[in-house]
């Protein structure tokens, strides 16, 4: 019998043929029919960040430089909310410093006085998934015209998805356009309330889990080059991924090593990984690990590799380069171990070794971390 695959993570792949995904006129600028998210009036496109932590105010605050385009509310709680409020929000990069001034700050405490938007762009860590149907519920445009892109960790797109369904009788419902995964692979911290530090990387890469106009995934051209030309005014090196699946096992190939041995060992960061042989041979252990898991569930959904590029050296090479460049980075499960706040095991550890057992790929040093994380958050009560 064959192997049931969720729907909402199928593959769809897309040719371009070599073309943009954007249509330009004769002028070569992109026409508002092509700029999807253009509210069509001159008005300028309506943003909700929900989560604005290290991530969320970073990608926020680079939609808010461009102030001329968007229109950038943030959903913010506790001490960040009261020191942005109070002097603005700080925002020091390596690809320029932003501070957007009190005056200047959208920032709102509670969900329902932010209003409806054009877009929500989630940046919630995965354990606070359970509330996203709720947190985004007002702020989702009464005729369905909404997109939503959750920049978030590990396997969240089927059980996000799947609550934005829950109670309606159609499986195809969704309460907005399309929804969006979204994969950051950025050191960002909060390093004070108010204060976000965005110390390397930055790119983010974004595929289609659900989407109104293709409830199949068979052809989400128009969806992606919405999300495209969201990000296109911005400093963000934007990446669309025709296979949000494929897109979500490449961002793993840095978090399962990289968080996993970091918390494994206690809370390390990444440049003690990287120059220790020992761990440094562990982290490309389950890099191999994860590779092969990913290319056997591709497989598994019916994408061979002459249908899509399967995860290998390439993608190897540029997370050892990343993470050889990245110094002493505080992972965010390393922060959250430390802290003593739940991590997020499930969705970015539990899920990649369940797959695994369910194609009957081993996974040993992956399974071995996995193991001894769940331990930490058992014995530390980390739910």
């Amino acid at each position: 019998m064959p192997e049931f695959v969720p729907p909402f993570l199928s593959c769809s792949v897309l040719m371009f043929g070599g073309k943009s995904l954007n249509e330009k006129d004769d002028s070569g600028n992109i026409t508002h029919d092509s700029f999807l998210g253009d509210i069509g009036d001159g008005s300028k496109i309506k943003v909700g960040i929900v989560g604005s932590g290290a991530v969320g105010s970073y990608y926020g605050a680079r939609l808010w430089e461009c102030s001329d385009t968007y229109d950038v509310k943030f959903h913010m709680r506790g001490d960040h909310y009261s020191a942005s409020t109070s002097s603005g929000l700080q925002v020091q990069s390596v690809d320029g410093d932003i501070f957007i001034p009190p005056l200047s700050l959208q920032a709102y405490e509670s969900n329902h006085d932010i209003g409806e938007v054009d877009w929500v762009v989630i940046a919630l860590k995965s354990t606070g998934l359970d509330a996203v149907p709720s947190l985004i519920a007002p702020m989702l445009k009464k005729d369905g015209s909404t997109r939503v892109l959750a920049i978030m960790n590990g396997f969240v797109d089927d059980d996000l998805v799947s609550s934005l369904r829950t109670g309606k009788s159609s499986v195809d419902y969704l309460p907005c356009a399309a929804v969006y995964g979204g994969m950051a692979l950025i050191c960002s911290n909060r390093i004070a309330p108010g204060k976000i530090d965005h110390s390397y990387a930055g790119g983010l890469t974004c595929g289609v889990a659900a989407s109104v106009s293709s409830p199949k995934l068979d052809d989400v051209t128009h969806d992606l080059r919405a999300v495209e030309n969201l990000w296109k005014p911005t400093k963000i090196k934007f990446t669309p991924a025709s296979c949000l699946v494929r897109g979500r096992w490449e961002k793993m190939c840095w978090n399962l090593p990289f968080n996993g041995v970091s918390v494994s060992m206690g809370g390390i960061t990444v440049d003690k990984i990287v120059t220790d042989p020992g761990l440094r041979r562990l982290a490309d252990l389950i890099m191999d690990e994860t590779i092969a898991v990913a290319n056997a569930d591709l497989n598994s959904r019916g994408m061979d590799s002459d249908m899509i590029t399967y995860l290998g050296q390439d993608e190897k090479n540029r997370m050892w380069n990343l993470s050889d460049s990245m110094g002493p980075y505080k992972p965010s499960t390393m922060l959250d171990l430390l802290a003593g706040k739940p991590m997020e095991v499930n969705y970015m550890f539990r899920k990649a070794v369940d797959r695994a057992n369910q194609l009957n790929i081993p996974v040993p040093h992956l399974e071995t971390i996995v193991n001894q994380i769940e331990a930490k958050m058992r014995f530390r009560n980390l739910f």
